[in-house]
Order: C-alpha cells, then sequence, then structure tokens
C-alpha cells in the first residue's frame, strides 16, 4: 500500500522482478526504495527525473517525466507479463534491435491474436486452466 498515506503516494520508480523478494512464508515484499519518490497528498503527480529500469518505465514517464502511483501499476504489469509469458521486459529483434514485451501483449489486446494462450510460457501452458486465462486477460489490461 505504497500509494496511500497521509503524507503522500510513495512511488517506488524501478518495480521489477530483482526488487521483489519473497519472505519466509511466500509473501512477496518490495525492496531497493533508492530511487522513490514521495508525491504529495494535494498533487496528482510529480515532475521530475526519470529514474528506474528501461522496459519497466511507464511510457508517460519516460517520455514526459509526468510520475503519478499508475507508474508503479504499469511496471508491475510488466512483470506479470514476463511471468506469464518467460519473455523478458526487453526482448531482442531478429534485425538486432530491441522492443518492449508490451508489443507482445498488443497482438492479443487488439484482437490479431485471440487466443491468449500462444502468450503463455510453454514451460507452463500444460498447466494452464480455463480459469487462469481470465486471469491472463486481466493482466494484459493492466499492462496495456
Amino acid at each position: 500500500h505504497l500509494h496511500h498515506f497521509p503524507e503522500g503516494a510513495i512511488v517506488h520508480r524501478d518495480i521489477k522482478p530483482t526488487n521483489i523478494l519473497l519472505n519466509e512464508s511466500g509473501q512477496a515484499k518490495l525492496s531497493d526504495f533508492g530511487v522513490s519518490k514521495l508525491i504529495a497528498p494535494d498533487f496528482s503527480h510529480a515532475s521530475t527525473e526519470i529514474k528506474g529500469t528501461t522496459g519497466y518505465l511507464d511510457p508517460e514517464y519516460f517520455t514526459v517525466g509526468k510520475l503519478t502511483d499508475a507508474s508503479d501499476v504499469y511496471s508491475f504489469g510488466i512483470v506479470l507479463l514476463e511471468l506469464i509469458s518467460g519473455q523478458r521486459a526487453v526482448i531482442a529483434t531478429p534485425s538486432g534491435g530491441a522492443e518492449s514485451i508490451v508489443y507482445m501483449a498488443h497482438v492479443f489486446m487488439n484482437g490479431q491474436d485471440p487466443d491468449v494462450r500462444n502468450l503463455v510460457d510453454p514451460r507452463i501452458a500444460a498447466a494452464v486452466e480455463a480459469r487462469d486465462l481470465e486471469s491472463i486477460k486481466m493482466v494484459l489490461d493492466i499492462a496495456y
């Protein structure tokens, strides 16, 4: 609940797999608050220098420096996409470039490939049930 304090919202700014730790009971905990930012309660966003890891940055924050609590939600959506697909946040292209994992999600969100199972990591695809597919679609909504 980083985003709901009387003093304002704490925006982590660097949510990625290596900053999510599991305690002994399997509960996820965020670590590395070195680049976090406090947004005062009477402000909807902060304009700030870009900090964080490429591939996880909210496009609005990355392009114009507008930081909101939604920036962390976007980053978490990228982490979820990585877990589901088995791909990294930034994927190498055959031409030698790189693209965001979000483009893979666009294929499903735009209806170009209606079978979301094609997004799932082949190592876990056999274990995915119909109810899991609905959850995956919700993750795509967050990341998209």
